[in-house]
C-alpha cells in the first residue's frame, strides 16, 4: 500500500532533528531504546543510526523511497564524516574537492551487510561524486586487491570515461594506508563479477 504521509513526516522530522543535533555538536535526540555498547560500556556512534534505520525498515515503503531515505540518513551522519576526514574532503578516486557534491557510498551495499560493523566502518566506505557512486553500485566499475580500477565492457566507453571523469588509469587514493578496504572491495567484485569480469 501507500506509504503513510504521516509516518513520512514524522521520519523527516526525525532526520532535521538529528541533523541539527549533530552540527551543534549535541547529543542525538529522543533516543530511549535500549542501546549496544563498545566494550568500554559506552553506545557505538552508529547506534541512533542503526534504530532510526530499522525503523525506516519496517514502515510499508517502496523499496525506491526507503533506498532514498537510507541514503539520507547514510549522508547526514557519523560515517560520512569518517570518511570526509579520511579523504581530505576529496573523492576517494579523482582527487576531486568539492565535498559538497560528493557521496558517503558503501563499497558493499548497506542492503548486503550483515552487521552494524559493516554497515558503519569506514573501510566501506568511499567519498565519490553521484555518476561514479552510482557507476560503483551498479557494478559498472570497481577496484582489484591493489585499489586500481577495473572497468566493466560498458565503462570502457570513452564516452562514459569521461561522464563519470575517470580513466583506466584511475585508483584509490593512497590504498596503501587503507588495508581495510580490501575485503570489502574483493566481496563488491563478487557481487559484480559478471559485469566486471575481463
Amino acid at each position: 500500500g501507500s506509504p503513510d504521509p504521516n509516518a513520512l513526516r514524522r521520519l523527516f522530522a526525525s532526520f532535521c532533528r538529528y541533523a541539527v543535533s549533530r552540527y551543534r555538536g549535541e547529543a542525538p535526540v529522543e533516543e530511549t531504546a535500549i542501546a549496544p555498547q563498545d566494550h568500554d560500556g559506552t553506545e557505538p556512534e552508529w547506534a541512533a543510526d542503526e534504530r532510526m534505520l530499522a525503523e525506516l525498515e519496517a514502515m510499508s515503503l517502496s523499496e525506491t523511497e526507503k533506498h532514498a531515505l537510507v541514503r539520507t540518513r547514510i549522508n547526514q551522519s557519523g560515517f560520512r564524516q569518517k570518511l570526509l576526514e579520511r579523504w581530505d574532503g576529496r573523492c576517494s578516486v579523482t582527487g576531486l574537492a568539492h565535498a559538497d557534491i560528493l557521496i558517503a557510498s558503501h563499497i558493499v551495499p548497506w542492503s548486503k551487510c550483515t552487521t552494524p560493523k559493516d554497515r558503519w566502518s569506514p573501510d566501506n566506505g568511499l567519498m565519490l561524486p553521484p555518476g561514479l557512486d552510482k557507476a560503483v553500485e551498479l557494478g559498472l566499475v570497481g577496484f582489484d586487491a591493489k585499489g586500481k580500477i577495473i572497468l566493466s565492457n560498458r565503462a570502457e566507453r570513452l564516452d562514459v570515461q569521461g561522464g563519470l571523469g575517470i580513466s583506466r588509469t584511475h585508483a584509490i587514493r593512497n590504498f596503501h594506508l587503507y588495508p581495510g578496504l580490501i575485503p570489502y572491495l574483493e566481496q563488491h567484485r563478487r557481487l559484480h563479477e559478471r559485469t566486471l569480469a575481463r
